[in-house]
C-alpha cells in the first residue's frame, strides 16, 4: 500500500526482585538515565522512563 504508515511502541515494567523498595531518589535519575544511554546506543528509542521505589516504566518505540 501507498503511503503506509506503522508504529509499535512498547511499555515495559521492570520489578526489583522480591519488591524491595531499593531504588531511592539519590540515584534514581541516574539510573534512568543510564538505561536510556544503553538502550539508545542499541539502536532503540526510548520515549520516557520513569517508576519508583520498586520498579521502572520503559516506554519505548
Amino acid at each position: 500500500m501507498a503511503n503506509t504508515y506503522s508504529q509499535i511502541n512498547i511499555h515495559c515494567v521492570l520489578a526489583v526482585k522480591g519488591k524491595e523498595n531499593v531504588i531511592n531518589i539519590n540515584f534514581r535519575d541516574e539510573l534512568h538515565q543510564y538505561m536510556f544511554g544503553v538502550l539508545k546506543n542499541d539502536g532503540v528509542l526510548p520515549l520516557v522512563i520513569g517508576g519508583w521505589l520498586d520498579h521502572v516504566h520503559i516506554f519505548l518505540s
